[in-house]
């Protein structure tokens, strides 16, 4: 006020009669005076419709993530990527190393050359040798035991001729002494023949038996030998089918713990970006433990978070921009897609960063999310979950 009553008043120059150059240096100083106040009060009415217009408030980076975790428990040997580096799917990023499991494929492959070499012996050993030995013997006595059988019943055959003749013979020579036509010295000598010749059918007829006996005997003795070569050959067959089977297990087993080796390289589920690396090189983790996370090849957005005392003077499609450090071209122009219409409870819990979070209960205000896209392809470099500030205009 005293200002402007100074300005108001008029300049006193009555003390400054007949000098032009001094009155003219006032003249201009109260001028100088008016432009300052004009620049002043313009700048301050600029600065109330900046305050008005933006609703400034604090967000994160959201891109999405997949999280991966070790499959096995292992030491960590080597990592061979870090945060913000391109993967390919399938690439290896973290290397394990279990000891328990590598001397297990150790000893497996060496349980694994032993059942192969056994399994080498068995085929190249073939069936019991002195099994076909005992059959070819059985069959070579069977074979003389029918020869023998064969000469005994041709030896039948022949006394039950010479029986035959010397019967008719001893007939004949009985009727000629009847008759007085021959000795009787003659007649007995027929019957001595005859008696002789029956002697020696019977002694054929036993020797016929015993080579029957004998062939039955010998044959009994070669189905005993075939049978033990039919068991020595199911045996030697179950025996390569065991070796074989004792091969099978134990390529399972290496190929199990081959696998599992494999599994301790830790490879991309899919291409990406790292995301989150809170690994270092000789930590142990345990199975399913998280080892990184992640960015897929999706567009990057804001989640900023608002007060409800805000909420309200906001829209959908409403001008934005993202200020992120360090990023060359900030602040980025966005605008909002999406306002959240309720708050958090005091239960949950807001993500500040990847290894950060608050208790919504511990905020001054429920925050609202309310979800920014960039205008355009979204800036790169960004992190998920990293801190930027956002200025979004009113309604």
């Amino acid at each position: 006020m005293k200002l402007g009553r100074m300005l108001e008043a008029p300049l006193d120059l009555s003390h400054h009669d007949g000098d032009e150059e001094t009155r003219v240096q006032h003249r201009k100083s109260r001028w100088a005076w008016i432009a300052a106040i004009v620049v002043l009060a313009g700048a301050a009415g600029a600065y109330g419709w900046q305050t008005n217009r933006w609703v400034l408030a604090t967000g994160r980076v959201v891109i999405d993530r997949a999280a991966v975790n070790s499959i096995l428990r292992g030491r960590i040997v080597a990592i061979d990527v870090k945060e913000g580096d391109r993967v390919d799917l399938g690439q290896v990023l973290v290397r394990l190393e279990d000891e328990e499991a590598a001397a297990a494929t150790r000893r497996g492959e060496a349980i694994l050359e032993q059942a192969k070499e056994r399994s080498r012996a068995s085929v190249e050993a073939g069936l019991d040798p002195q099994a076909g030995s005992r059959v070819r013997a059985a069959e070579l006595e069977r074979d003389l035991a029918l020869e023998r059988q064969k000469g005994a019943s041709a030896r039948r055959e022949a006394a039950v001729v010479a029986l035959k003749d010397a019967g008719e013979t001893r007939e004949r020579m009985e009727r000629l002494y009847l008759v007085k036509a021959t000795t009787r010295t003659e007649w007995d000598a027929a019957r001595a023949l005859e008696r002789s010749a029956r002697a020696a059918l019977g002694t054929a007829e036993a020797d016929l038996s015993q080579a029957a006996k004998e062939v039955e005997g010998r044959e009994a003795l070669l189905e005993l030998a075939e049978a033990g070569l039919e068991f020595a050959r199911r045996n030697h067959e179950a025996e390569v089918l065991c070796c074989r089977e004792e091969v099978r297990r134990a390529q399972a087993e290496v190929e199990a713990c081959r696998e599992r080796q494999a599994q301790m390289e830790v490879r991309a589920p899919s291409a990406g970006a790292v995301a989150w690396m809170p690994r270092r090189v000789g930590e142990v983790v345990d199975d399913d433990d998280p080892l990184l996370a992640l960015a897929g090849d999706g567009p990057a957005w804001v989640e900023a978070y608002v007060s409800g005392e805000d909420l309200g003077r906001l829209k959908e499609g409403a001008e934005a921009w993202v200020e992120v450090d360090g990023a060359e071209g900030s602040p980025f122009h966005a605008r909002i897609a999406f306002i959240q219409p309720t708050a958090w409870t005091p239960g949950q819990v807001l993500r500040v960063g990847p290894e950060r979070a608050i208790a919504a209960s511990e905020l001054p205000l429920m925050p609202h999310a309310v979800k920014v896209l960039f205008n355009g392809a979204p800036p790169g470099g960004l992190r998920p979950e990293s801190v930027v500030r956002v200025k979004i205009s009113r309604r």
